[in-house]
């Protein structure tokens, strides 16, 4: 999924640049190019002015930022849901379950954990991890018992 998200993104980009360097066939000259002076001595023989319009090219960019903005808003929530489908189904079918935790302080925290039908509620530091209490839990009770 992210392979064709890179793709579709990188394929938005290339036509993006290439839109906008692509030569027009007003700007195509059919004639074999000729020196300098000839075209200084013959005004009939200058190159054509670009004939665009500044409204149009500021259209083109506006719709190429709206382009680029939903493409990076879509990719995004994709991603928010492939990531939300697989974290959310880490602790289903395991024998040990981290059903909560708690950060004290930035090194360190608190953790209620599922073993075998056992809650623990752990406490770690920088230095140590240490059990601070356990109970049974229950067979069919999701709430906590002391």
């Amino acid at each position: 999924m992210r392979q064709l998200l890179a793709r579709c993104f990188w394929s938005l980009v290339l036509i993006a640049g290439f839109s906008a360097a692509t030569p027009t066939p007003a700007d195509q000259k059919e004639s074999p190019p000729q020196s300098s002076l000839e075209l200084q001595a013959d005004p009939s023989q200058a190159p054509p002015l670009i004939t665009e319009d500044y409204g149009q090219a500021f259209f083109k960019m506006l719709l190429t930022l709206f382009g680029l903005l939903i493409l990076i808003i879509l990719t995004i929530w994709v991603l928010k849901r492939l990531s939300h489908g697989k974290l959310g189904g880490i602790n289903k079918g395991k024998t040990i379950q981290i059903l909560e935790k708690r950060a004290i302080s930035a090194k360190s925290a608190l953790y209620l954990i599922e073993v075998e039908g056992t809650r623990l509620v752990v406490a770690e530091s920088q230095l140590e991890v240490r059990p601070l209490h356990s109970w049974p839990v229950e067979p069919g009770s999701n709430e906590m018992n002391n």
